[in-house]
């Protein structure tokens, strides 16, 4: 048995061994065991059974006790592997800071060189640049002053050329009609001209010919251009006087905004009582003495309505009072005397109101009236504008391929007359050359009839009818 339970104690110790050396690390297993309930097991066991000596040990206390010997050195090996882990991290952390430092530096380092580089490469390129431009500039100023050199020497040998060329046509001239006065002394003064004009109209007639320009020609066109001018200025003035036109009758047309002007409490004074006096005059038919009827109650509530309808003063603005509706200055005339007026009651000044807004409406009614027949007016001179163009437009195209056909029958005239022309100098030719090979012929035959024999005379004679024949024939 003992045999047994040792054997079987050995087994357990190798088998925990085993198990002990698959475990996971330390620090979780160290977890576990210290959370375990097993470990105070031994405890309660060592108390609740007495130890018996070593000799009296069984193989189960000793497995234990070995297990607990292999816990002891596995916790030493794990404390050891905690330090060295410690050590490790310790020298890692330094190595990594040496690391980054040395790879600030490095950043630093490059960074610098970069910049002392870069600096160099951009004083480099600009004096190479600045190099370039000078040379190009230099090259420019010399080509240019070699243009402007051999424009200059083409334009003296143009004129040497053209001095010498007029020279010597003149010289040509003067000597020509030297020599014609010399030859022809006994000429008179009207034969002279006439021949001095006939030159000049060969003269001209050469110039139009070959293209040469002359001075009669650039007067002409001075003169051309003046007309074309005047009449470009002339186009001119009227579409101004066209736009003015225009504007006026659109400001006579548009309302003019005429200027609000503050009244003091005393100017209003006065136009109330100016226009009072000016509605009682109008309407002492209508009112009667219903003015004198009002009691005083009556006239203390016109008084306090008054008051409430009378604005308080504003400052008053002097250049605008002595403005115009029309934006002019006006002389300020006296202000007239205040009249002693009648009190109106409110129906007569609802009625007054009632009044001047039915005539402002009726003014802005007519206005309005106005401004759409204008605005109708407008478009009908557009319409007829745009009809009378339309007609122009169509009377020039009318007018264009009228003249177009003209050209074209014109073009067809000619060109039959020259048809017709070189037809008939053709046939011409051709009578000619039958006329030239006729008598040709008849010198042959007469030549023939005094120098050849007879027999000779009548070959060439049948010869001169088959060849009269092949012709008929291809006719």
């Amino acid at each position: 048995m003992r045999r047994r339970a040792g054997g079987g104690g050995t087994y357990a110790s190798s088998t925990s061994l085993r198990s002990i050396a698959s475990l996971p690390p330390f620090n979780t297993v160290r977890a576990q065991y210290q959370n375990s309930p097993r470990r105070k097991q031994p405890k309660r066991f060592e108390q609740s059974r007495e130890q018996p000596e070593d000799g009296l040990k069984t193989p189960l206390q000793k497995s234990i006790e070995e297990l607990y010997e292999v816990r002891d050195k596995i916790r030493d090996g794990f404390v050891r592997f905690d330090r060295s882990r410690m050590i490790f991290n310790q020298e890692l952390e330094e190595v990594n800071a040496m690391v980054l430092h040395m790879q600030l530096e490095q950043e630093a380092i490059s960074l610098r060189f970069y910049l002392f580089f870069n600096c160099m490469a951009n004083h480099i390129q600009r004096a190479f640049r600045g190099h370039r431009g000078r040379k190009v500039f230099r090259q420019a100023v010399a080509a240019q002053a070699a243009l402007r050199i051999q424009r200059a020497y083409k334009a003296m040998r143009r004129r040497r050329q053209k001095r010498l060329t007029q020279l010597r046509l003149i010289s040509r001239k003067v000597l020509r009609g030297l020599r014609n006065i010399k030859a022809h002394q006994e000429l008179t003064h009207t034969e002279l001209l006439n021949r001095v004009n006939h030159h000049m109209m060969i003269e001209q007639q050469w110039r139009k010919a070959m293209g040469v320009a002359d001075t009669e020609n650039d007067l002409i066109n001075a003169l051309y251009r003046k007309k074309f001018m005047r009449r470009r200025i002339g186009l001119m003035f009227r579409q101004v006087v066209l736009l003015v036109s225009t504007v006026r009758f659109w400001r006579r047309l548009i309302p003019a905004e005429y200027p609000t002007i503050t009244l003091t409490v005393e100017d209003e004074q006065q136009v109330d009582t100016q226009s009072s006096i000016e509605v009682d005059r109008e309407g002492d038919d209508d009112t009667g003495a219903a003015s004198d009827g009002l009691d005083g109650d009556e006239d203390g509530e016109q008084s306090d309505d008054d008051e409430r309808a009378t604005p308080s003063p504003k400052p008053v603005d002097s250049d605008r009072l002595l403005m115009s509706p029309r934006g002019k200055k006006v002389t300020p005339r006296a202000p007239p005397q205040p009249k002693a007026a009648a009190a109106l009651s409110r129906e007569e000044l609802r009625r007054r109101q009632r009044t001047y807004t039915m005539q402002v409406q009726e003014e802005n009614t007519r206005r309005e009236q106005m401004r759409q027949q204008a605005l109708e007016r407008q478009k009908e001179l557009a319409l007829a504008a745009e009809q009378e163009r339309r007609r122009l437009e169509e009377e020039q195209r009318r007018y264009r391929l009228l003249h177009a056909q003209a050209l074209r029958e014109d073009l067809e005239r000619r060109g039959l007359l020259a048809i017709r022309q070189n037809t008939l100098k053709k046939e011409a030719e051709l009578r000619r050359e039958e006329l030239a090979g006729l008598r040709v012929t008849q010198a042959k035959q007469k030549i023939a009839q005094e120098v050849l024999s007879p027999d000779t005379q009548r070959i060439l004679t049948r010869k001169q009818r088959r060849i009269l024949r092949q012709r008929a024939s291809r006719q």
